[in-house]
């Protein structure tokens, strides 16, 4: 064992602080008893590396037969396994091969059954309500229009976001982190799989007779579904299978491609569940014969994108660690988002941390401001310019096509010449991200700023449009976040804290704004706007102070 430790220390420590110059700011060529070294090596993730390897040689000394096979490995580098990755990935088969067309079409099929879900689920848990209702109280039956019979179902809605809310928080980060041990298929497998279980129950619940539904069977089956995580750790799974497939040069460009096809899915969706001539239950059932369909094409179709040996490192890292740190979790994961490289000078480099901090603090702001106010702007836009149902949908629907058109026509032009004029950088944001952001949150400022002045229903809906180049915000923002991760192989887990950041936010941000609704609605019901207008400009503050 004493021998082991002095090879270990005294092995060339190029391997921990930037050998291939991409890993770090040292040269390979600094002398080892330089203090910069000691510094950097005081870095929490190259720690855990160290630890994880300190584990492979007593491993390996077992002498079992994985021994020589983990040996071959046991030099590389995080980015030099993901650069093999993507160099196995090109000498495979067209039909073997990870693409980005495969995993756009899961996401699409995903993001379509979830549109069509959404309004068909809602109006069949009320109707459920309202019959529950009845049979509980014979004797003072009430209309399933009536105020108590709205008051029941609100009720069941509102403990079915808290019960989705806090488990799909839980299963965010956990499923990132898995998905880099067992592989993006396994878990999309198993994500995809609860989702057409926990859709099935539902249907048996809603289309047998009226008596099987019940608050509590129904919100037992949600409770099962959120097992899987929400959409946003679907989206977390497919990005993270994304970067495995894609040059880190692309990632902005086919991320961006990939959200498109999400959105074209919720486009497409709300509008086939308006306009689908069929019965309610009818149109839910075929929404999970297709997300069947889906689970089908991911099991025959999709090959795994993780290779064997970034999923063993990362397996030893999680046994390594899991060991030292009992205790480890939701808390270790963030650490990734909290940046401990070094500069030059071998100190924190306080500039990349901010950096990632504005990042997600925009990446808070902004979500809260879209995503998780799009009840309140769809609510005041309803009861002001009295649309119907329908008339609702298409809203919906024309607004996630404004996202979709810009990020398959517009975003590619414009990387393109940004790209043209401007030097990307790999490691830190560059100018063409700058520029990116800049112009996805002004658009957003000013596409809620027209909405909040809207007089009529066409200067309402003229705001979809600038607020469609916002849409260009996350892959910008996700893909120059990347560029600060130390832990290339533990890409996964870093979408994971997306989707956990995402998931908390779907649930608070909704509910804060609803509030908001609700207190000022006889007063001015466009105070819940005022405040998502702040937090665009806001955003666009930290978006200008970043360098």
């Amino acid at each position: 064992m004493d021998q082991e430790t002095d090879r270990l220390l005294s092995s060339p420590k190029q391997q921990y602080v930037g050998g291939d110059g991409r890993h770090g700011p040292l040269s390979p060529r600094m002398p080892l008893d330089d203090p910069m070294v000691d510094a950097y090596l005081k870095d929490d993730v190259l720690e855990d590396v160290i630890a994880v390897r300190q584990t492979e040689h007593s491993t390996a000394e077992r002498g079992t037969c994985a021994a020589s096979d983990s040996d071959e490995d046991l030099d590389q580098s995080d980015m030099d396994l993901v650069l093999e990755n993507l160099r196995d990935h090109r000498r495979l088969v067209w039909h073997k091969r990870p693409s980005v067309f495969m995993i756009c079409v899961v996401v699409f099929i995903t993001a379509f059954v979830l549109g069509i879900q959404q309004g068909q689920e809602l109006t069949l848990t009320f109707d459920g309500a309202c019959h529950y209702y009845n049979s509980k109280h014979p004797d003072g039956m009430i209309s399933c229009g009536s105020a108590a019979s709205q008051q029941l179902g609100t009720r069941i809605q509102w403990w079915q976001n808290l019960i989705g809310g806090v488990s799909t928080v839980l299963v965010s980060v956990k499923m990132g982190h898995l998905s880099d041990v067992y592989g993006r298929k396994p878990l999309l497998v198993y994500n995809i799989l609860i989702f057409v279980v926990s859709g099935c129950l539902k249907s048996l619940i809603f289309g047998a007779d009226e008596a099987w539904f019940t608050p509590a069977r129904y919100l037992a089956v949600h409770f099962l579904g959120t097992l899987a995580g929400s959409l946003p750790v679907t989206m977390g799974l497919s990005n993270s299978y994304l970067i495995d497939v894609v040059d880190e040069t692309q990632r902005a460009t086919y991320m961006a491609i990939l959200v498109a096809f999400f959105y074209i899915g919720l486009t497409l969706g709300p509008m086939t569940g308006a306009f689908v001539p069929l019965p309610m239950f009818q149109i839910y059932a075929l929404s999970v014969l297709v997300q069947a369909l889906a689970l089908v094409l991911v099991v025959l179709f999709l090959p795994e994108s993780r290779s064997r040996k970034l999923r063993r490192r990362s397996s030893r890292r999680m046994s390594s660690i899991s060991a030292s740190k009992p205790a480890i979790g939701v808390g270790s994961s963030l650490r990734l988002l909290w940046i401990t490289r070094r500069d030059a000078s071998g100190n924190i480099d306080w500039d990349a941390r901010w950096t990632v901090v504005k990042l997600l603090v925009v990446e808070v702001l902004v979500f809260s401001a879209t995503m998780g106010a799009g009840i309140v702007w769809a609510i005041y836009g309803k009861f002001k310019f009295q649309w119907t149902s329908r008339d609702l949908s298409f809203c919906l629907g024309l607004a996630m096509l404004c996202r979709a058109s810009v990020l398959l026509v517009f975003n590619p032009w414009f990387s393109k010449k940004l790209a043209y004029h401007f030097r990307k950088e790999t490691t830190m944001i560059d100018a063409t991200d700058k520029l990116a952001l800049l112009l996805a949150v002004s658009m957003n400022s000013v596409g809620r700023l027209l909405m909040i002045c809207a007089a009529s229903p066409s200067l309402f809906l003229a705001s979809f449009l600038f607020e469609g180049f916002g849409s260009i915000l996350d892959p910008v923002l996700h893909s120059t976040v990347l560029k600060y991760n130390q832990a290339p192989d533990r890409n996964g887990e870093l979408f994971g804290c997306f989707a956990l950041i995402r998931s908390t936010l779907s649930v608070a941000a909704p509910t804060f704004f609803l509030t908001v609704y609700t207190l000022t609605l006889k007063s001015d019901p466009k105070v819940a706007l005022y405040i998502t207008e702040a937090l665009m400009l806001a955003s666009l503050a930290l978006v200008l102070s970043l360098r």
